[in-house]
């Protein structure tokens, strides 16, 4: 169970993020949806999808999760992390990267000039199909909270038992949190979500 600052950070925040969400609805609806525009809609969504894991890892403490169901079971293929369920029903991913070390000892390669891309015009018209996808996943944990809570405790379960890994969290700020954010107060709620999401997490000592 959580801790009474847990407990308020997680219900004050789910408000939070259904403003983050209502945000992107409205780009992403946009008569003249442009370039700029989708990279403020894919900002917006990196830090709304980092924040539901939080939220989720939180709300995933107060919830039992589902019995497996008897096709599952029978199942001897694992699922893996990170993928959709399936091409019509998306899902959000519950891990995120960790960082990749190279195992052995790289040489230097010298480097290249680097190749500089032309500047894309912010006004032209882009297209807001990924955006939209995203945006759906986010309303549906929106509309379900218990749902998806209870299938992040199955996978932390599942998956601390198989790697030994027990965050779902990547290393350092939370998915589009920069040093110097746009909205202070925003940024300062998903680290406070990541603080309390991050110890709950934390194994016992001895």
């Amino acid at each position: 169970m959580l801790d009474l600052h847990a407990s308020a950070c997680l219900e004050k925040n789910w408000s939070v993020l259904a403003m983050l969400v209502a945000l992107v609805r409205r780009l992403v609806q946009s008569t003249c949806f442009t370039r700029g525009m989708k990279h403020r809609a894919n900002h917006l969504l990196r830090l709304a999808e980092g924040f539901t894991r939080r939220l989720l890892v939180l709300r995933a403490q107060e919830v039992a999760p589902d019995p497996p169901s008897p096709q599952r079971a029978a199942s001897s293929k694992p699922p893996q992390p990170g993928r959709r369920d399936t091409a019509r029903n998306p899902a959000l991913s519950l891990f995120e990267a960790l960082p990749s070390f190279p195992r052995y000892p790289v040489e230097p390669i010298a480097p290249a000039p680097p190749r500089l891309p032309a500047p894309a015009d912010p006004n032209a018209e882009a297209d807001p199909a990924c955006a939209t996808r995203r945006l759906s996943v986010l309303e549906d944990i929106l509309r379900r909270p218990a749902h998806h809570a209870r299938r992040m405790a199955v996978w932390l379960k599942r998956f601390s038992a198989r790697t030994g890994r027990y965050t779902p969290f990547c290393l350092g700020r939370p998915p589009g949190i920069t040093r110097r954010p746009d909205d202070p107060e925003l940024a300062g709620k998903i680290r406070d979500a990541d603080f309390f999401a991050r110890r709950v997490l934390m194994p016992a000592p001895g």
